[in-house]
C-alpha cells in the first residue's frame, strides 16, 4: 500500500485510492484455431491432414476414425481435419476451426472450397462428390501448394431431409411423397390418394 498506483492517505481512517491512468491491461489474443484432444482407436493411424470423425469416447476424450462422405455413419460425426499424426491408440489434436498448415492442395487453387472425400480421410475440392454420397463441407483453401499448402478449416455438415425436426419420413417407399400431418405437426411419408397429382403435393409442402 503506497505504492504507484495504489495511494493510501489518513492514519487510523486510512483512505485507498487507486490511480487508474497508471493501470495496463495486455490485450487479450485473438484465439485463432480451436482444437480438439483426442484419442485415435481406428486400429490404424492416422495422418496429418486426414479428416476424421467421433467413433465414440473412452470416458474423457472421444475417440476418432477416418471419416468418409460414402456413409452416413461416417460423415454425420465429422469433427474436423487432424492437426498431427496419431498412430493407434495415441492422442493428438483436430482442427475443428482455423488454420491448418502444411498440408497438400496442390490439386486446388486458392479460394476453393473443401469437401469430405468418399476415400476414407479424404478431402476433394471445389464441389462435394456426387450423390447420393454426403455433402460435408470442411472449409476453403487459403493458400495451393503441394507441401506448405492451407486450409481454413470450418466444418458444416449438411443434412438429410429425414434429420430436420419436422420431417418424419420413416422408410419412404417409392412413388411416396411428404404430407402434412396435423396431428404430429410434422412432414410424413404415405401415398397421395383421391387423385392428387404431384403437383398438389408440392405446393402443399410449400405452403
Amino acid at each position: 500500500v503506497g505504492t504507484s498506483p495504489i495511494s493510501a492517505t489518513g492514519t487510523t481512517a486510512i483512505t485507498v485510492s487507486v490511480d487508474q491512468s497508471v493501470l495496463t491491461v495486455a490485450a487479450a489474443s485473438n484465439a485463432e484455431t480451436l482444437r480438439t484432444y483426442v484419442k485415435n482407436s481406428s486400429g490404424s493411424t492416422i495422418t496429418k491432414g486426414q479428416v476424421v470423425y467421433v467413433t465414440g469416447a473412452d470416458g474423457t476424450n472421444a475417440l476418432i476414425g477416418l471419416a468418409t462422405a460414402s456413409t452416413e455413419a461416417g460423415s454425420s460425426k465429422t469433427l474436423g481435419i487432424a492437426a498431427n499424426t496419431m498412430t493407434n491408440n495415441a492422442f493428438g489434436y483436430v482442427i475443428e476451426n482455423g488454420q491448418i498448415s502444411n498440408v497438400d492442395t496442390s490439386a486446388a487453387s486458392a479460394g476453393d472450397s473443401v469437401w469430405l472425400g468418399n476415400a476414407p480421410g479424404s478431402y476433394t475440392f471445389a464441389n462435394p462428390p456426387a450423390k447420393p454420397s454426403n455433402s460435408v463441407y470442411l472449409g476453403v483453401v487459403t493458400k495451393a501448394n503441394p507441401s506448405t499448402g492451407e486450409i481454413l478449416v470450418k466444418v458444416q455438415n449438411g443434412y438429410e431431409l429425414n434429420e430436420l425436426h419436422d420431417v418424419n419420413a420413416g422408410s419412404p417407399a417409392d412413388g411416396e411423397a411428404l404430407i402434412w400431418q396435423d396431428s404430429t405437426s410434422q412432414w410424413v411419408n404415405g401415398s397421395v390418394s383421391g387423385g392428387v397429382g404431384l403437383d398438389a403435393v408440392f405446393l402443399m409442402m410449400g405452403a
